[in-house]
């Protein structure tokens, strides 16, 4: 899930000599993360709780594995609990890389309604890159597994 996809993340990013802090909901928490520089990484894991309570979040980077029904009361519903996963794509800035499972029905909304958003601001200059991905069926473009192989076609 989320925590051995960040850990992994920043385990990888480390292997090719890029400096990283992992935080967030593993290991140390957001605000006591070391300031890093520019060329270096945060690696987060975020809840949907923590994305609510973030409005200046800017993921460069952002990655979204599932969406099930989870902390409903906290959210008033699945429309509310859907809607606080989706604020983890809220970048303001020119360039966003996301990465995004359709393999359940909820996600896959989501991934056609950033194809439309990053259509829209890439014909505005700016640098949105939506790259699904998949354990449960072969995809024409994205990243899937079937069968154990693993397959990019971007």
């Amino acid at each position: 899930g989320k925590s051995t996809t960040s850990a992994l993340v920043s385990h990888m990013l480390n292997q090719c000599n890029i400096t990283t802090a992992l935080g967030g909901n593993i290991g140390v928490g957001v605000f006591d993360l070391p300031r890093l520089v520019h060329s270096d990484f945060y690696v987060l894991e975020l809840s949907s709780f923590q994305l609510e309570l973030s409005p200046s979040l800017n993921a460069n980077v952002a990655i979204l594995l599932n969406i099930t029904e989870d902390h409903l009361e906290r959210h008033g519903g699945m429309d509310g609990y859907i809607n606080a996963k989706k604020l983890i794509f809220n970048n303001k800035g020119r360039s966003l890389k996301a990465i995004i499972s359709v393999d359940d029905i909820h996600c896959n909304e989501i991934y056609s309604q950033l194809l439309e958003r990053a259509s829209k601001s890439n014909s505005k200059g700016n640098d949105y890159q939506i790259v699904p991905i998949s354990v449960q069926r072969p995809l024409e473009e994205g990243i899937y597994v079937l069968e154990g192989i693993l397959t990019v076609q971007l």
